[in-house]
């Protein structure tokens, strides 16, 4: 299958997400607000394919995407009991529960063929490639608000789409960014990750070449 084709308006590929949920009509609408490479339509019915160029699609609704998804590209999302079937299927490619706007971004990248997985704009290259896909979305997401506090549940909502109370997932995550730091001599002494009790986090930069 060839790469998707593009808007002869805009020159970006057209992408429609079928969703029903109003906060994931708002966290992807603040995201791709601005996009350079996609055209976002949220619809609650698919439209013809003509109308878009990649779809988005809960493995769920198996009626919309199994009559289509040879000739189209699709990607579905859902609980990962399902990729297998999906990818097996057809699906160009499957997210996984939950997912956050800058994954589809990347993944959108990856079928449009303009994704190159070892270069990134913030993190330092051996940083990069120890980090796993969480913890280097939370490190970027840190970074962008340098010299800012961060809340857990800031945190929680850019990792997960959601609050979870009670939960330390984003506490060991960052407790596994701060090992992996010392691993990386180039990022030791650009930033560290300090803790504010009772707040969240905080990203500056090192100074007198003092980190963490």
């Amino acid at each position: 299958m060839k790469h998707p084709n593009q808007s002869e308006k805009t020159g970006k590929s057209r992408v429609c997400v079928l969703s029903d949920s109003v906060f994931d009509s708002y966290r992807l609408n603040q995201y791709f607000s601005d996009n350079k490479d996609f055209d976002l339509i949220i619809a609650e019915q698919l439209p013809l394919p003509p109308m878009w160029d990649i779809a988005v699609v809960p493995a769920s609704n198996t009626a919309v995407w199994i009559p289509i998804i040879r000739f189209h590209h699709m990607i579905l999302f859902g609980p990962g009991s399902l990729t297998g079937e999906a990818l097996c299927a057809g699906a160009a490619d499957y997210i996984k529960d939950p997912w956050t706007p800058e994954e589809l971004y990347y993944r959108l990248l990856k079928i449009n063929g303009n994704l190159n997985p070892c270069t990134n704009p913030i993190l330092p290259a051996c940083l990069y490639n120890i980090l796993n896909y969480q913890e280097r979305i939370l490190l970027e997401y840190l970074l962008s608000k340098k010299d800012m506090v961060v809340s857990r549940g800031q945190l929680q909502l850019h990792l997960w789409g959601r609050i979870r109370p009670g939960s330390r997932g984003v506490d060991m995550h960052i407790s596994n960014v701060r090992k992996k730091l010392h691993n990386c001599p180039e990022a030791q002494n650009i930033f560290s990750i300090e803790t504010v009790n009772g707040c969240g986090y905080l990203v500056h930069n090192c100074e007198n070449s003092q980190c963490l």
